[in-house]
């Protein structure tokens, strides 16, 4: 008798032994269903979060050694024949590459690319100050520099590859004059 009291206690190969919906399918379908909703309402999977975090050239970035460049090598990386296109405000350089329609040959924004226009961020000075010469700049406007590489750095589509290396500025020679759209007191 003791045989078949083994044999019913002995799950049987046909019984189920589950509905065959588990808590690992459950929370798949619900990522899915939250991914579409995203996508549907946003137009991306992040619910229309975008920054430094979700950027994954970022991240790839920060794996390989800061770049430091020249201002020739800079002035190279716009974007045609295939280079990256940066940008550079006050000596840091980041990559743009992902908006060549804004950064890019004829783009809005192209009067930047391939140039460390850190003065023109200041001014407003588009034509005229595009260069890193800060000299004669109110040390309370330095901090626009500063919002505009954080924009840069924060940036979901925009990354900080590395420096340029500046020729000293000759002291001899005076600095920019101010232009109409500066912001600067006169002296």
């Amino acid at each position: 008798m003791s045989g078949k009291a083994d044999a019913s206690r002995r799950p049987s190969k046909t019984a189920s032994t589950g509905s065959g919906f588990s808590l690992l399918k459950a929370a798949a379908i619900g990522v899915m269903l939250a991914l579409g909703v995203s996508r549907y309402r946003h137009g991306d999977y992040k619910y229309g979060y975008s920054n430094q975090y979700t950027n994954v050239n970022a991240w790839l970035q920060m794996l390989k050694p800061d770049i430091v460049i020249t201002e020739a090598e800079l002035a190279a990386s716009d974007g045609t024949n295939g280079k990256p296109i940066y940008v550079a405000v006050n000596g840091t350089v980041y990559d743009v590459s992902a908006e060549p329609r804004l950064y890019g040959p004829g783009g809005s924004y192209s009067f930047f690319t391939g140039k460390d226009g850190a003065r023109a961020y200041i001014t407003g000075c588009f034509a005229t100050d595009m260069t890193h010469d800060l000299r004669g700049v109110p040390e309370e406007s330095l901090i626009e520099l500063d919002a505009w590489k954080k924009f840069y750095e924060t940036h979901g589509k925009y990354y900080r590859v590395g420096t340029v290396i500046h020729p000293p500025i000759d002291p001899s020679i005076p600095p920019p004059a101010p232009c109409d759209a500066q912001k600067m007191p006169s002296s």
